[in-house]
C-alpha cells in the first residue's frame, strides 16, 4: 500500500491463505482487516499473478468497492481477463493486463 501525500501512513503486507474458510482469528482476521481499510481509501488495486480465489481477500475487496468508487483492480497475469471476468466488480472498474 502506498499513499502518495504520505508514504508512511501505510505498509506493505502479506496476506497468508487462512486454514479455515472464513479467517475469524489473528493474524488472518488483522490482514484482511486491514487490507479492505487501505483499499477502501486506494485508487488502485494492482494484483499481479492472484488468482481471487481467496474467499476472505475477494469478500473484503468487494466491500471496498461497494465504499469506494475510485477504486480500480489491476490484474497482471496469463489469464488476466478470465479471472477479472468472474470477479464481481462493474466491468468499468476492472483492468486486465494479460500476457501470454
Amino acid at each position: 500500500m502506498y499513499d502518495a501525500m504520505d508514504a508512511d501512513a501505510y505498509g506493505n503486507i502479506l496476506i497468508y491463505p487462512a486454514t479455515r474458510k472464513i479467517a475469524t482469528e489473528d493474524p488472518f482476521y488483522t490482514g484482511y482487516e486491514y487490507f479492505e481499510r487501505c483499499c477502501e481509501r486506494a485508487k488502485v488495486c494492482l494484483a499481479i499473478g492472484y488468482s481471487f480465489r481467496d474467499y476472505d481477500a475477494l469478500t473484503r475487496l468487494r466491500g471496498a468497492v461497494s465504499v469506494n468508487d475510485k477504486l480500480r483492480l489491476l490484474l497482471v497475469g496469463p489469464s488476466a481477463d478470465k479471472i477479472l471476468a468472474g470477479i464481481r466488480v462493474p466491468d468499468e472498474r476492472k483492468m486486465p493486463l494479460t500476457f501470454n
